[in-house]
Order: C-alpha cells, then sequence, then structure tokens
C-alpha cells in the first residue's frame, strides 16, 4: 500500500483554535470514557505545537532584538482576533546558568 502524503502540520491558529474546542468539550463532561481519553491525546499534541510554534517566534524576536532579549525585555504578544484583546507571554525564566526554564 502506498504511503499517503503526511499531513501538514497545522499553524498556530489553527491549533489553538482546535486546542480551545477539546479543552471546553473536556470541561464539559459528558463524553464517554474513551473520546475523553482520546481527546486528551489529542490535546496534548496540540499544545506541544502551540509551545513548539512560540519557542521559534520567541526565538525570531530574540534574533531581531537582541539587546531587549538579553534584558528579558521581549515579549510576546498574542491577539484575539475575535474581541481584539491581547495577553502577553510571561517573561522568559531562566536558572541559575541562564537556562531558560519551561
Amino acid at each position: 500500500m502506498p504511503n499517503s502524503p503526511k499531513k501538514p502540520e497545522p499553524t498556530f491558529e489553527e491549533a489553538l483554535e482546535h486546542l480551545e474546542t477539546i479543552v471546553e468539550d473536556l470541561e464539559g463532561g459528558r463524553m464517554p470514557l474513551e473520546e475523553l481519553v482520546t481527546n486528551y491525546g489529542k490535546g496534548t499534541q496540540l499544545l506541544k505545537r502551540c509551545q513548539e510554534s512560540l519557542a521559534e517566534a520567541r526565538q525570531r524576536v530574540e534574533s531581531i532584538d537582541p539587546a531587549s532579549a538579553r534584558k528579558g525585555n521581549a515579549k510576546l504578544t498574542i491577539m484575539d482576533e475575535a474581541d481584539g484583546t491581547t495577553a502577553s507571554s510571561p517573561p522568559i525564566e531562566t536558572d541559575d546558568n541562564g537556562e531558560q526554564l519551561f
């Protein structure tokens, strides 16, 4: 059987929207256990995708303005297109060696 082409990774926005839907469904509490576990697994994959996208974006911002990044001033702002509100990324936390913590 020939391999079908791999489905492209969702964009950050697509992954976040799908993740939000899954969280709402899980919080609703009216889902069979097997479906709940399946959706939880999908949610963790989408969360990882979103975290990777944000990390890549942060690196790009830091490469554009390394001075701000060294001072810890570089922030990502996510804008909700639906209502125009914004949410800034939390400050980057580092350990005693300057390694980024998650």
